[in-house]
């Protein structure tokens, strides 16, 4: 049986000395220091709203729950979101609100919860998704992702 709260504190552990994505830059996080992907321990969003453009299988007929989250760890001069992705474009939430934003998302009818770019705040989504779970979150999530991913940090999310 997996234990959600001990892979949760494995996943906030990887902030200590950063180990979130497969950069492994080792930067303190924890403690506000940011990392190659420009991010620290605080969460920063750029869009929390329903998106109907995403493939059919993930948009359905209602839309998916999309989060943009801002920075990202693999820097990429043509991402298509460069503005987010690169420029840091969004705004500081708490995981309170991270947790009432995927709340709000489910009762406006959404298939699902999508992360976008989620990889280095991985430990933050974990905690987020646990916590909206116990107050009855219970579509799927997405782990919308470059595909460029520490598989240790997969596997505490698995």
């Amino acid at each position: 049986m997996v234990d959600f709260e001990s892979n949760i504190e494995k996943l906030c552990s990887f902030m200590d000395k950063c180990e979130l994505c497969p950069r492994r830059c080792k930067v303190d996080k924890i403690n506000g220091q940011k990392g190659l992907c420009r991010s620290s321990n605080k969460i920063f969003v750029a869009s929390c709203n329903i998106h109907t453009g995403e493939e059919p299988p993930i948009s359905g007929n209602k839309g998916s729950g999309t989060i943009f989250f801002s920075n990202c760890s693999l820097n990429c001069v043509f991402c298509q979101n460069y503005p987010i992705s690169q420029l840091g474009n969004g705004k500081e939430i708490s995981l309170d609100d991270l947790v009432a934003s995927m709340l709000c998302l489910q009762d406006r009818g959404v298939h699902n919860i999508n992360f976008v770019t989620p990889s280095h705040y991985s430990a933050h989504i974990a905690k987020a998704v646990y916590l909206s779970r116990k107050k009855g979150l219970s579509i799927p999530i997405l782990y919308n992702c470059s595909g460029y991913e520490n598989p240790k940090t997969l596997k505490l999310l698995e």
